[in-house]
């Protein structure tokens, strides 16, 4: 027999342990006085009603080889699932100028093209279709306009442009941008309502943290305007769900519920609205530094939950791979399969405003990256295209060998291609305080609930 390399132990007291699988998600308690850290994997600790039990719930089985063909099936049903998804989601990057320099832009070394013009908008279109071509079962597609700022002033003709095509092809869309120029396109968001399903703002605190933060050329705040400009959204009582982000490090963390504070007396929840918490991250390696520790961000948003009544804390989500997927596991019956990839490029393409396609939003501009292009000729570098869509966690050997890989998923793919295709240190680094973060807080709900 063959215990799973898989299972995390933890020990709750004496004769109480919890296993934890990370390849098929099951938390159990197990009694026996006989068995620590060092041992709880030797399968002669355990009574032949135990190891039935084990057996059953997937901590033991046959051989090694039984468990590598699970792996294999699981495999097999994520690529079926992937395959069978029935929408297609486009990233537009309208421009790559932007009207504010934030401190952590993973965009400021690229450099600054022009705005999309109309034959580049024509020629998106008509590869949005081939690539719709493509893929099969697809009942759905979405665009999301970012940049740079798709929001500018002077951008207003070519929105309206895109969105037009986007009215006659019955497609969703989605923005994200810094809020500067809203008020510009508060008509534009009224008539296009039924066109639109979010749009996606930043705020990275309380005004005297942000304005650090997320400033002009100047070096000006932008907090007070950006504010004013949600006050004049939501006024319109419009349908399409508004997000505000948090772009969270080491700097930013402690003043989040000053922000939110801030959000309440404005009354903002009492509207269509999402807040989400996200994680500044260098997985375009230009050397963004103040990162903050999974483990350690899980805990003080745990306490900021606890700060707020239950219909606010409701339109709070966390937006941050591996902590997504333990909250998953251990906070809801929902059933996942393993991460064999940090994040879905499959069923994602992204355009810049110079003509160049790529799969990830985070690697636009860079060329080294890019899997083919749409004008002047359209063309697809099937060789690149794989390296992102053909990819699993299990391609990288070492990843392959570590027990945290279902929960994990290899890091961001952009990063490692950027590292020259190693593992994702800072991924390595976290993952497993961040496991281990998951099951103690598992333990006290147990022991208060009990």
């Amino acid at each position: 027999m063959y215990f799973s390399k898989y299972v995390y132990y933890k020990k709750i007291n004496n004769d109480k342990h919890l296993f934890f699988n990370m390849l098929n998600n099951a938390v159990d308690l197990i009694e026996n006085n006989n068995i620590n850290l060092s041992n709880f994997n030797e399968i002669n600790n355990y009574d032949p009603k135990t190891i039935d039990y084990l057996m059953e719930r997937g901590h033991i089985y046959n051989s090694i080889d039984e468990e590598n063909e699970l792996i294999d099936q699981l495999q097999q049903i994520s690529k079926k699932i992937t395959s069978e998804e029935e929408y297609l989601h486009f990233y537009c990057g309208v421009t790559m100028e932007c009207n504010l320099a934030c401190s952590y832009c993973f965009e400021k070394e690229i450099g600054k093209q022009s705005v999309m013009t109309k034959e580049t908008i024509d020629k998106m279109f008509m590869t949005i279709d081939k690539l719709c071509n493509l893929h099969e079962n697809i009942k759905k597609r979405e665009l999301t306009f970012f940049g740079g700022e798709p929001l500018l002033t002077d951008n207003f003709i070519t929105v309206n442009y895109i969105m037009d095509n986007l009215v006659r092809k019955n497609m969703e869309s989605n923005f994200i941008t810094n809020g500067v120029d809203l008020n510009h396109f508060i008509e534009f968001f009224r008539i296009n309502e039924n066109n639109i399903s979010t749009i996606s703002i930043t705020l990275d605190g309380p005004n005297n943290i942000h304005d650090k933060r997320r400033v002009f050329q100047s070096g000006e705040g932008s907090f007070e305007i950006i504010s004013r400009n949600i006050d004049l959204f939501l006024s319109e009582n419009l349908s399409i769900m508004l997000i505000i982000r948090i772009n969270i490090d080491s700097k930013n963390y402690l003043s989040i519920n000053e922000l939110i504070d801030y959000m309440v007396r404005k009354e903002w929840f009492k509207k269509p609205i999402q807040l989400q918490f996200c994680k500044v991250e260098d997985n375009s390696e230009i050397g963004v530094n103040d990162i903050i520790p999974n483990d350690q961000l899980m805990s003080f948003l745990g306490d900021i939950f606890n700060l707020y009544e239950t219909n606010i804390v409701e339109k709070m989500k966390i937006k941050i791979k591996g902590i997504e997927k333990l909250n998953s596991i251990f906070n809801t019956d929902k059933l996942t399969l393993p991460m064999f990839n940090y994040c879905n490029t499959s069923n994602l393409y992204v355009f810049d405003p110079n003509g160049n396609l790529y799969v990830c939003p985070q690697s636009i501009g860079d060329l080294d990256n890019a899997v083919g292009e749409y004008t002047p000729y359209y063309g697809i570098n099937i060789i690149e295209l794989m390296k992102w869509q053909k990819f699993t966690v299990l391609d990288n050997k070492n990843c392959s060998k570590c027990m945290y890989w279902p929960v994990c998923g290899g890091g961001c793919r952009y990063s490692s291609l950027k590292n020259g295709g190693k593992k994702n240190k800072s991924t390595c680094r976290n993952i497993h305080a961040v496991v281990e973060k998951s099951v103690n807080d598992y333990i006290s709900r147990i022991i208060v609930s009990n």
